[in-house]
């Protein structure tokens, strides 16, 4: 997460090959859901205090997966970033487990 959003590389990445192979261009999708780790430096309570939580899920899971028609979305915030070597430490065992339930 940088800046409430993605980083501008990433969103740009979307917008010209992953959005253009869905959503448009030659290609045609078969995706029926998707998953997002977004790891940022503040910890939910934190982004919940302003909705900049609720902003975020919507910009992600409207502006990226219901966009592409891809329904079944699951954002996941991994915050904290910034509170060690050990708090990340937890966070990697939990992509670990999301992308092996996924």
């Amino acid at each position: 997460l940088w800046w409430w959003s993605m980083p501008a590389m990433l969103k740009g990445w979307i917008d010209r090959v992953w959005n253009y192979g869905l959503t448009y261009g030659p290609c045609q999708h078969n995706i029926k859901k998707g998953a997002m780790l977004i790891l940022p430096a503040h910890t939910e309570e934190d982004l919940k205090k302003r909705n900049y939580l609720e902003a975020i899920r919507t910009s992600f899971d409207v502006g990226i997966f219901n966009y592409n028609e891809i329904n079944d979305s699951e954002l996941t915030f991994l915050g904290g970033t910034d509170q060690g070597r050990e708090h990340c430490k937890k966070h990697i065992k939990t992509a670990y487990e999301k992308g092996f339930e996924f």
